[in-house]
């Protein structure tokens, strides 16, 4: 079956968001934990390009460069790492072509000897990296680097902010796992996540509008808050809460949880819960957000008074390294010992595991009919409410990408060309099935 998403794909140009397959380049990244990285070489692949890390013995700063050998092409992260101690380079295990880890230099082919007409010659691509917050974050971009605390959340950089990392590597394009936020999900894949067995259960509302929004974690698109299918009040229930699930005419009511579950967390299921479910602001923000590059916050996970980030690091076209990190906050010692506590027993096996780890099976049932149809989207995204979100998304991207977007090509070019996609966008026909594709 031909999709419209072929007919876009084919019949118009690319926005600067389609072609960002592996990722808008000219930003910071977050990939390791900086405990991960040690004077023996890491190899990783990240938008594309295949790169090592290691630590130079000189001054123990991390390094980065193509994990490739110039010689034979061998990965540089199989070898040992550095062959002469206390110096920052990096030799290849193969014919010891070795690297000045600081400028890609190369200064020697070992079985040569001194006398090697090598060194000198050839130079490899390095990439800057930076660590901030036990985190080591790498610019992949042909632009200058911006400090990176320009593309990290200001909630993260403060000095009292207790950050943990959880990173592995999944199947899917990047950019289906940022549009798998919002857009209604919740309630259908994560309704049986322990997390939620001690919630009762949203009834099912049609998402307000998102809006692009600055709060004290910077600009993004913010998603409409949770609290109106309870009511204006952001922290407490209406007085009499209605039944739980909704009433579909001619069908029944959904959702209604499990009896067990009723019966046994009766007592929580009588009150709305503060945070996550009411929409309490934590240091002055209280809505989940989708920022650039590609990394969404949710407040009060993946318990109350935190707040989480996941970044979506693009590997190559269909894999994403899945960056969880949470930031908690303690008034006092004793307070900050049991939030990493916290943190260990509950917040990273029932949050950032058994509930996150819900959505990696869906991103990749997207990366497939994507791919299944040569389409740069899916369809029927403008008869859903709940998808103006990630049209709103795409929009700003579009818009904003660092480098690429139309705000950083010619005026009148890139005002002319925005013009034709969205005419485009509302020329689109429907196709068999009645399957009508969006794209921004």
């Amino acid at each position: 079956m031909a999709s419209n998403g072929t007919a876009r794909a084919n019949g118009r140009r690319e926005t600067p968001y389609d072609a960002a397959v592996v990722g808008f380049k000219n930003y910071w990244y977050p990939i390791f934990s900086g405990k991960e990285i040690t004077t023996k070489p890491s190899g990783i692949r990240v938008m594309g390009e295949q790169i090592v890390l290691m630590r130079g013995q000189k001054d123990g700063k991390i390094y980065a460069m193509d994990d490739e050998c110039f010689h034979r092409g061998t990965l540089l992260s199989v070898g040992r790492g550095c062959e002469f101690k206390g110096t920052n380079t990096i030799t290849c295990g193969y014919h010891g072509w070795t690297y000045d880890l600081e400028t890609g230099m190369c200064v020697a082919v070992l079985p040569e000897g001194v006398g090697s007409r090598v060194p000198g010659k050839v130079k490899q691509r390095t990439y800057p990296i930076e660590e901030r917050k036990g985190i080591v974050w790498i610019w992949m971009g042909d632009m200058a680097p911006v400090p990176v605390e320009e593309d990290m959340p200001n909630l993260m950089v403060r000095d009292d902010t207790i950050v943990k990392l959880r990173h592995d590597t999944n199947y899917g394009n990047w950019r289906w796992h940022a549009e798998n936020v919002a857009a209604g999900h919740a309630g259908m894949i994560h309704r049986d996540s322990i997390r939620l067995w001690t919630q009762r259960p949203i009834p099912p509302y049609m998402g307000g509008d998102p809006v692009v929004f600055e709060d004290p974690d910077g600009v993004g698109i913010q998603d409409a808050p949770r609290t109106q299918a309870w009511g204006k009040d952001a922290t407490t229930a209406p007085k009499k809460l209605p039944p739980v699930g909704a009433e579909f005419p001619g069908l029944g009511r959904w959702y209604v949880p499990p009896l067990w579950r009723r019966i046994l967390f009766s007592p929580w299921h009588r009150r709305v819960r503060s945070g996550f479910a009411s929409g309490q602001k934590i240091h002055g923000i209280s809505a989940g957000k989708l920022f650039l590059p590609g990394f969404y916050r949710q407040p009060h996970f993946p318990s109350n008074g935190n707040a989480y980030y996941e970044w979506y690091v693009p590997v190559d076209e269909d894999h994403y390294i899945y960056a969880q990190i949470s930031c908690m906050w303690g008034t006092n010692p004793v307070n900050r010992l049991w939030k990493h506590l916290w943190y260990y027993l509950y917040g990273k096996p029932v949050g950032l595991t058994n509930f996150n780890n819900q959505d990696i099976k869906w991103v990749g049932q997207t990366t497939n009919f994507t791919k299944r149809h040569n389409a740069n989207s899916y369809p029927m995204v403008k008869l859903s409410q709940n998808d103006a979100f990630h049209t709103l998304w795409r929009e700003y991207a579009n818009e904003n990408a660092r480098g690429v977007g139309y705000k950083y090509q010619n005026g009148a070019k890139a005002a002319k060309e925005k013009s034709e996609d969205r005419e485009a966008e509302k020329g689109l026909p429907v196709v068999a099935g009645g399957s009508e594709d969006s794209e921004d």
